[in-house]
């Protein structure tokens, strides 16, 4: 169960990323770097805009959903879908009746840019309702369900961009039409699996106990879109619009390993809930064999994409997007901090401690904003990516600070400096190896060899690997 449902997860998450990397060199020789700058400033638009369109309650599901059974369930899902999307009709209102100041606040570059921040506008009401739907059916571990849906998500994305982007060159405009266009249908198919839980017995006290829960997280998640998209805002004032959309390449090459870490935080942590209601101590056992097995395969995961990287983008996208490669190199290491993240806030969430989340992301939000407006102009394009990895870095320390002393995730260091060395070594001569190849027979190599590690490593026993991987199945069978 354990394996479907994580199988399921990453795929899920990783899908519209899988998508990207073979259908950005297809858009790229319809629209320029110029281009991926505005998608690159409205992407940020939708997270920062939508951070309180719906006050984060759909964030309150992962916990409350294990606290009410039947009828009180069902009231909890419609009390909770009917806040998203009064609220979120109510900002979205605003927004569009705002857009050209909106437009005007948001680029430094010249243009009229406003239709862009409507159609932002909409993404983020579809948003909410889809993560709402999203965040359930996770919590009732319906993984096939989730994949199921997220391929509808991509073939109805990809079938739309091509018509308005390339058929119609609709240019950045197509490309958000063919995004809202995939997020209604989602919406509504959501809403459809998911009908039976719709009532009428609609709980103002159920609506207070999300939104307290929620709230701080509004604040959780600024914090988190400033440090996520500061490097975006301001590589946008001091760089060419063209520039940027390089760095916004490069974001979303990286964005395929920060995926597999927050799918994988998806499933462990109402499994870490779970265990942890019986037993803490327990709990933390448990949660350190996963960090044990999760360091491993992202370690390998990292090390082969980013030498696929390599030779893909300046292959398939062009010498325009020469720098992506080292920039995806950078970034990916500040996904591997996300990780930790994940893990050492686990006991903050279980504890019901939101009040200490939005601490560290809004500290490490001023941090980005303060490191990126002193290493852009000093290091260009990669003072961005630099910055980037040295906030991820500031959360994990401080979630690790902030947690109960008596309830905090240990981590083995020192095996994970043995697998850090060892997977570094062998990477180095695999890399070095396949620049003698050409670029697509050098990605198959590295593809290739890394798959062999891997089957190494499970039949050799290394870091008692399947044995933490059977103990894990065992207890999520349970």
């Amino acid at each position: 169960m354990l394996v479907k449902n994580l199988s399921s997860f990453l795929v899920v998450g990783f899908l519209p990323y899988a998508v990207n990397f073979f259908l950005l060199p297809l858009y790229a020789k319809y629209l320029e770097s110029d281009d991926f700058g505005i998608i690159g400033m409205i992407t940020m638009y939708i997270a920062l805009f939508g951070a309180w369109a719906a006050f984060q309650i759909p964030s309150s599901v992962g916990r409350l959903y294990f606290e009410y059974e039947g009828d009180e369930k069902k009231s909890l899902f419609t009390t909770i879908f009917l806040g998203v999307i009064a609220s979120s009709i109510i900002f979205v209102a605003i927004y569009i009746a705002n857009a050209e100041l909106l437009s005007s606040m948001m680029f430094n570059a010249d243009g009229d840019f406003s239709k862009y921040i409507i159609l932002g506008s909409i993404s983020i009401f579809l948003t909410g309702i889809n993560q709402l739907c999203e965040r359930w059916m996770v919590v009732q571990q319906r993984g096939p369900l989730l994949l199921l849906r997220s391929l509808w998500a991509q073939v109805i994305n990809v079938s739309a961009g091509i018509i308005l982007v390339i058929y119609f060159k609709m240019g950045v405009a197509g490309f958000l039409l063919a995004m809202i266009a995939s997020q209604l249908v989602v919406s509504i198919a959501s809403v459809w699996v998911l009908r039976e839980l719709l009532t009428r017995n609609v709980s103002f006290a159920l609506f207070k106990e999300s939104f307290l829960f929620s709230y701080p997280l509004v604040f959780h998640a600024l914090g988190g879109i400033v440090f996520m998209y500061s490097s975006v805002f301001i590589v946008e004032k001091f760089l060419p619009l063209s520039v940027l959309g390089v760095f916004v390449i490069a974001e979303k090459y990286s964005q395929v390993i920060k995926v597999i870490v927050n799918q994988v935080n998806k499933v462990v942590m109402p499994f870490f809930t779970k265990v942890a209601k019986q037993s803490e101590i327990g709990a933390l056992s448990k949660m350190q064999i996963i960090i044990s097995v999760w360091m491993l395969i992202i370690l390998m995961t990292v090390f082969a994409y980013t030498a696929m990287c390599y030779f893909f983008i300046p292959k398939f996208m062009g010498q325009e997007y020469s720098q992506a490669p080292v920039l995806v190199a950078i970034l990916v290491i500040g996904y591997i901090f996300r990780g930790f993240y994940c893990f050492s806030s686990a006991t903050l969430f279980y504890r019901k401690l939101t009040n200490k989340i939005p601490k560290i992301t809004v500290a490490a939000g001023v941090f980005s904003i303060i490191s990126n407006v002193l290493m852009i102009p000093v290091f260009g394009v990669y003072g961005a990516a630099l910055s980037t990895v040295l906030s991820f870095f500031i959360t994990y320390l401080l979630a690790d600070y902030l947690a109960p002393k008596d309830f905090k995730i240990v981590y083995d260091w020192m095996e994970m400096g043995k697998i850090t060395l060892l997977l570094s070594g062998v990477y180095i001569v695999i890399f070095w190896g396949a620049t003698y190849l050409p670029p697509v027979a050098a990605m198959i190599s590295v593809a290739i060899t890394s798959l062999l590690i891997f089957y190494c490593i499970w039949s050799f026993g290394m870091f008692d690997f399947k044995e933490k991987v059977e103990v894990l199945r065992n207890e999520y069978a349970k």
